[in-house]
């Protein structure tokens, strides 16, 4: 279902209550479509590119992503800190909540520095669009946009490529051999809805071998699987890595 945030339905409206949302995300490489391994493809700080196209950015540059700073040894946790702060800066209302959230949810105790200094080092890096921070309703304005391309993408797929898949908000789970269509709905959604062009990304899935890690009896259940698996591909002549591999 899509939640909205109000009665006009201009704000939110992202799908919710797919049993899939709740998985683990280590959990979700093993999910198969179709009796198919599956990979999952999301658009590139998809928020922030929005954003930008809205002061007439065709595209973002390719090797510029929202979610760094310039600071001596940046590393990936402290991406995931920036990106929900990010989040702060177009869900509140002015600089005092935000900075308020940021120090509550801790988002800068991995930082040599304090809250204030994170909000104003991502402020200066999205200088070009700092106009639009601090309005606690333009982070709901963005999901509306993201679930309507979410909606997009999701019946082009069904309807042109006879195929699910599976949202996770921004990013898809999809059946292998519909990775390139996928990726053409993609793009093709986001300019629909801005105009513009975006970066895609696959996601990169650590699997583990289920021999190495399943007990006696899960292991069990999974060779039967593994051999329906293989009936279903023979049988209806399909050419597929089996599910589940590393």
């Amino acid at each position: 279902v899509r939640v909205y945030n109000d009665i006009e339905f201009n704000l939110g409206g992202r799908f919710y209550h797919g049993w899939w949302q709740y998985l683990p995300r280590i959990y979700r490489p093993y999910i198969t479509i179709n009796h198919q391994v599956v990979a999952e493809l999301d658009y590139k700080h998809l928020h922030p590119s929005i954003m930008y196209s809205k002061i007439g950015y065709e595209v973002l540059p390719p090797n510029f992503d929202s979610y760094t700073l310039d600071i001596e040894n940046f590393c990936p946790k402290h991406r995931d800190s920036v990106k929900q702060a990010f989040q702060c800066l177009i869900n509140t209302d002015s600089r005092k909540t935000a900075l308020n959230a940021i120090r509550s949810l801790g988002l800068s105790t991995i930082f040599p520095f304090g809250p204030k200094k994170l909000m104003e080092l991502l402020i200066e890096k999205h200088n070009p669009i700092s106009s639009m921070f601090f309005d606690s309703s333009l982070g709901k304005k963005l999901q509306r946009i993201d679930s309507d391309i979410a909606e997009y993408c999701m019946l082009e797929m069904l309807n042109v490529h006879k195929t699910i898949v599976l949202p996770v908000h921004d990013s898809f789970i999809v059946q292998q051999d519909m990775i390139t269509a996928l990726q053409e709905v993609m793009s093709t959604a986001y300019k629909v809805f801005t105009g513009n062009n975006i970066a895609i990304d696959e996601k990169s899935f650590t699997l583990w071998h289920p021999f190495e890690r399943l007990g006696f009896d899960d292991l069990e259940n999974y060779k039967g699987y593994e051999e329906q698996t293989t009936w279903f591909i023979e049988t209806h002549n399909r050419e597929s890595n089996l599910p589940f591999m590393p």
